[in-house]
């Protein structure tokens, strides 16, 4: 009888291990899948938006004047309304009007394709006899990956600023999906944790 009853309890109890290990192996499962979609949509989101060639500085543009960015943009302020402190401005790509809008202080203007590719806020309009100044920032531009490669002026001196720039967008995006994983992973094994107690108090 004693050794019956061993024998019954080892089948119980392999049950049960076997029971404990498909629960966790689910759970583990479940656990890498979100993972990795994470880990997909991050990617994803990085390889989509093009690498900063402006990030957040400023520049000042007068009446009938452009401004150059990289890869063939400009913008040009047309005119100014003194009264209603509102600029017209028009964004080209080599010299092909592409957008124009009227902005007003702290209005922005931004130009994407299925990325951002300018980004751009009114800051100040300054009137004087000689005429008018416009102030945008911060201003934003990012690659245009339809387009070839920017062609940088002072190519030493920009491509180590530019560098340290995208070093610097690339360890903030990384530091954010990090954290966006473990805390998933948190809440998911919290879940876990929930469930095996309410298993539990069941049996």
């Amino acid at each position: 009888m004693a050794l019956k009853k061993k024998l019954l309890q080892g089948i119980v109890d392999i049950k049960i291990i076997k029971q404990m290990a498909g629960f966790f192996l689910k759970e583990i499962t479940i656990i890498g899948s979100i993972l990795a979609i994470l880990l997909l949509a991050q990617s994803g989101a990085c390889a989509m938006q093009g690498e900063p060639l402006i990030n957040g500085t400023g520049i000042f543009v007068s009446t009938q004047e452009n401004w150059d960015f990289y890869q063939g943009y400009s913008i040009t302020v047309k005119s100014v309304n003194r009264e209603s402190k509102e600029a017209w401005v028009k964004l080209s790509l080599n010299d092909e009007l592409i957008q124009e809008t009227i902005l007003s202080e702290g209005e922005t203007l931004n130009y994407s394709r299925e990325y951002e590719i300018l980004n751009l806020t009114l800051d100040s309009i300054y009137s004087n006899p000689g005429g008018e100044l416009v102030t945008f920032k911060p201003v934003y531009q990012y690659i245009d990956l339809e387009l070839p490669d920017p062609i940088f002026e002072d190519e030493d001196h920009s491509s180590t600023n530019e560098n340290n720039e995208i070093n610097n967008d690339t360890s903030t995006r990384s530091i954010d999906g990090f954290e966006m994983i473990w805390a998933s992973l948190a809440v998911l094994l919290a879940v876990t944790y929930y469930r095996r107690e309410q298993d539990s108090n069941r049996g």
